[in-house]
């Protein structure tokens, strides 16, 4: 069904044929616009729209191993229907409710310092609609990957990596001239770049773009390194025979400019529909090289002699946590600057490409798939053509990027205060340290709840939200 043959012009918009879009990246913000696209098209005879996706790999792969899905995105999944959402729950616990009511998302605990195990309890719990539903990264792109048209709508190109972009003019309109690193050219009506962080979308948007002034930008460290691994469940409770928290759900531990974030998920290797392992993921910080080069390779392998050094101050629930390691990987955390905008042309971005952001709410993956939400509702608006493109674009910058970049700082300032160097240390009040550690996990959960809340929806709009104001723009009004 997939396969790697590159069209030529001749197979553009013309009168009676579809508008070509072209996305560069196959991760999972490519694969849900395509996943959403299928879905809104499914049983239209007149199919306005055709897709190419281009991926570097050779298949289909996912970077990292667990994310995290609240309510306001698992909303947009329900969106397209049961057979989606019914797959999405195949790769999750089988006695994971699947309900909006309110429900433990996190426990809040104290990491660092001399703390018992037994006396540690959670100084908060993080309280939420539908709570955090965690997956296995890998599962989630396969399970998008699963709901698209691979015959009639979308074709998926496999080893191929962009290395520039040009636009032209043919027959009195623009179009996208793609020129890979394996020789071979392409074109297209539209291209959206979803190939992250390093966009070669974004590279040479910058380079055609008559608006877009100065050299693109580059990724910014965050002055935080992190260490990933996956902890097999089983070695855990040999280690803590009465149970460690880390294996009944998702947990923060707090320390002084160290966080650790853990959360057990159901890979595809499980066997009795359970999760099978936790992943674990610790945050070190440096405040004052936020901003400054990273020197040396953004991931590597590590030992785990190194990720047990960074925290031997710490209590037994995250020493003996880590004594059950076994490898580690190391990766440096890059941001984006807040760009001018995400389009130009007939060209736009989606997800880390546009916005790539901290990982701290959990949100950069469900950006991701707002962005491709928002995007499959103008491409199959029925009056969308090769005519108007550039205005369905501007929609989407319109409505997407105040978000992404509010989800960023909210992001930023999130980990901060995981790592207690946002308000924990002001003394003003002569609060205890109790009091001060309760005022800081509600200021968290303030900033966080415009997941499974609508409190901030005049900035932070929901899906369906996002998808009326773009239509509304789109038609004129």
């Amino acid at each position: 069904m997939f396969n790697s043959n590159v069209e030529d012009i001749n197979g553009l918009d013309k009168e009676g044929l579809p508008v070509r879009v072209a996305v560069i990246g196959g991760g999972i913000g490519g694969v849900a616009f395509a996943a959403f696209v299928s879905n809104l098209l499914r049983g239209n005879p007149d199919q306005r729209i055709r897709i190419d996706i281009y991926e570097a790999c050779a298949t289909l792969t996912e970077i990292g191993a667990g994310v995290g899905m609240w309510l306001r995105t698992w909303k947009i999944m329900q969106s397209y229907g049961d057979e989606l959402t019914t797959s999405l729950s195949r790769i999750a616990p089988s006695d994971r409710d699947l309900s909006e009511t309110e429900r433990l998302a996190f426990a809040f605990r104290m990491g660092q310092g001399n703390v018992n195990n037994d006396q540690n309890s959670p100084f908060f719990e993080l309280m939420a609609r539908f709570g955090v539903l965690t997956l296995h990264r890998a599962g989630l792109q396969a399970s998008l990957a699963s709901h698209i048209n691979v015959d009639d709508l979308v074709e998926i190109h496999f080893s191929k990596r962009l290395s520039e972009y040009n636009t032209e003019v043919f027959e009195g309109r623009s179009i996208v001239r793609m020129k890979f690193e394996d020789g071979s050219e392409s074109v297209s009506d539209v291209l959206i770049g979803a190939d992250g962080i390093h966009s070669a979308v974004r590279n040479s948007l910058y380079k055609q773009s008559g608006g877009l002034s100065g050299q693109p930008p580059e990724p910014t460290w965050t002055g935080t390194i992190v260490y990933r691994s996956l902890i097999q469940c089983s070695e855990l409770s040999q280690l803590f025979p009465d149970g460690h928290p880390s294996s009944k759900g998702p947990v923060v531990y707090f320390g002084k400019s160290k966080h650790v974030l853990t959360y057990p998920i159901m890979t595809p290797n499980a066997k009795d529909g359970n999760a099978d392992v936790v992943n674990m993921v610790a945050f070190c910080s440096r405040l004052d090289l936020e901003g400054s080069e990273y020197e040396g390779p953004w991931m590597r392998s590590v030992g785990r002699e190194v990720l047990l050094n960074e925290f031997r101050d710490w209590n037994n629930e995250i020493t003996g946590l880590l004594k059950a390691v076994n490898s580690v990987s190391l990766w440096a955390i890059h941001v984006l600057p807040a760009l001018p905008q995400y389009r130009t042309g007939n060209v736009c971005l989606l997800g880390d490409a546009a916005h790539a952001m901290a990982p701290h709410q959990g949100a950069g993956g469900g950006q991701a798939i707002e962005d491709a939400h928002v995007l499959a509702h103008l491409f199959t608006h029925p009056s969308f053509s090769a005519k108007n493109i550039s205005r369905a674009l501007e929609v989407y910058d319109k409505v997407r990027r105040p978000i992404a970049e509010e989800v960023a700082r909210r992001s930023r300032l999130n980990g901060m205060m995981y790592e207690l160097n946002a308000s924990y240390d002001d003394r003003a009040g002569g609060l205890s340290r109790e009091e001060r550690l309760l005022n800081l996990a509600r200021s968290i959960e303030e900033l966080h709840d415009w997941e499974w809340t609508s409190r901030d929806a005049d900035i932070l709009q929901d899906g369906d939200q996002q998808v009326s104001l773009a239509l509304r723009l789109f038609e004129g009004e």
